[in-house]
């Protein structure tokens, strides 16, 4: 059995949607990790599971979140955050893994349907990370984190991929590890598979 076998595509599906971080790269380990480093300089300790109910948020939303459970507004901000957090992700990004199985999907249907990422990462971050994993030339479609209003658990990151793929909504498949996005994809009328 080859690693595509591991999820059926059902008939009327017309177009794949991705989720990056966790689905089609195994980033989230990396993520975590930075995360730990940008807050422990604070003397906090973060949440592993709290921290994975913010997945597919925007960097900001989730910085400006443990900023104020932390009660660290006088120490810190969004931007010391993030700046310190991507520097961490950036010294290892090259170093990201695809998941294969996802991956293998993707490119069983590249040039047989549509296919799009939709991504709570910034472009420059989720182009980047694509490129060095080799897969940017399978995505046309990317939609990241600046393009929409409304994030995940928000529909608006799936309806944009849908729309610049062509594709009714309804006969799109959502590829997702986190259940904002899960959630995001029933709110579109996407059928949906959770990567775990």
């Amino acid at each position: 059995m080859n690693n595509s076998q591991k999820y059926t595509i059902p008939a009327d599906v017309k177009g794949l949607i991705f989720d990056l971080d966790g689905t089609l790269l195994n980033s989230m380990p990396l993520h975590w990790f930075a995360w730990q480093a940008s807050f422990r300089r604070y003397n906090v300790e973060l949440d592993h599971a709290e921290f994975m109910t913010l997945a597919g948020k925007p960097i900001e939303k989730i910085a400006a979140h443990f900023i104020e459970k932390f009660h660290l507004e006088n120490k810190t901000n969004v931007k010391d955050i993030i700046d310190e957090k991507d520097r961490v992700v950036w010294d290892e990004i090259d170093k990201i893994e695809p998941i294969a199985s996802v991956v293998s999907v993707a490119k069983s249907y590249f040039g047989k349907l549509p296919m799009s990422v939709g991504t709570g990462a910034d472009r420059r971050r989720a182009e980047h990370m694509l490129k060095a994993a080799g897969l940017i030339e399978m995505f046309p479609v990317i939609v990241p984190a600046e393009d929409v209003a409304n994030h995940k658990p928000a529909p608006d990151t799936f309806l944009r991929c849908a729309e610049l793929m062509g594709v009714a909504p309804e006969h799109c498949l959502v590829f997702e590890d986190a259940i904002s996005g899960i959630k995001a994809a029933e709110a579109a009328n996407m059928k949906w598979i959770r990567v775990e």
